[in-house]
């Protein structure tokens, strides 16, 4: 899915609206933040995930989406981004193959695409 108003649509609903618990749809009247391509509020989704993930883990213990890691891939590339721990140094070269990794255009975009599906491998 490309950057945008749809994904930052989404995202909303899926991410930031699982993350708070709230079932109220962004309607008209709200402006929805661009969450694709703005690293600001890019990093309110980071932020957004991470929360989902300790309220799941309430046993207290570590899970390996608490953290971000990001590669730059080059010009031409993009950036991809994993909610998870990888083991393999050229992680980056299997995103489509890792649960909760994806790449993207900008960090914004990547960080949106790997949410999603942190929260559809979450069950939300």
């Amino acid at each position: 899915m490309k950057p945008g108003r749809n994904l930052d649509l989404l995202v909303e609903e899926k991410v930031i609206n699982a993350a708070s618990g709230s079932e109220e749809w962004a309607s008209d009247g709200w402006i929805v933040p661009s969450y694709s391509t703005d690293i600001a509020a890019a990093w309110r989704v980071v932020d957004a995930v991470h929360s989902m993930i300790s309220n799941q883990r309430s046993d207290g213990k570590r899970t390996d989406l608490n953290f971000l890691e990001l590669a730059v891939l080059g010009q031409y590339d993009g950036v991809a981004v994993s909610f998870s721990s990888n083991n393999r140094r050229d992680w980056w070269e299997y995103t489509d193959h890792i649960p909760f990794a994806a790449r993207g255009d900008t960090a914004a975009h990547a960080i949106c695409l790997a949410s999603l599906k942190v929260v559809r491998g979450a069950g939300a």
